[in-house]
């Protein structure tokens, strides 16, 4: 094998794995969202995120950056501001 189709090679590996990497984390992506809407996150917004995304095996620090990169928030303060929503409309709730 030449240098040239070595060096081809390895490229077309890395942009394989990296594509690979990618639809999971979209996998868990969709995951964390199916969390938030089946199951009201009630906890620590961090500690909640840290332990979902170990219980997929997707790096926190990953996950962030996709989360960030597609809505500019983490995942903890997704977390925070989907426990405000829903505490704010079992207030609303109790007062009608």
């Amino acid at each position: 094998m030449t240098t040239k189709n070595a060096e081809t090679n390895s490229i077309f590996v890395q942009n394989l794995k990296t594509r690979i990497a990618m639809l999971y984390i979209n996998k868990v992506y969709e995951l964390f969202w199916r969390l938030i809407s089946e199951r009201c996150p009630s906890g620590n917004p961090d500690a909640e995120f840290c332990t979902f995304c170990k219980s997929q095996r997707v790096s926190p620090v990953s996950m962030n950056a996709l989360l960030e990169e597609e809505l500019g928030m983490s995942g903890p303060e997704i977390l925070y501001s989907f426990q405000k929503m829903l505490n704010l409309s079992l207030t609303q709730k109790t007062l009608i």
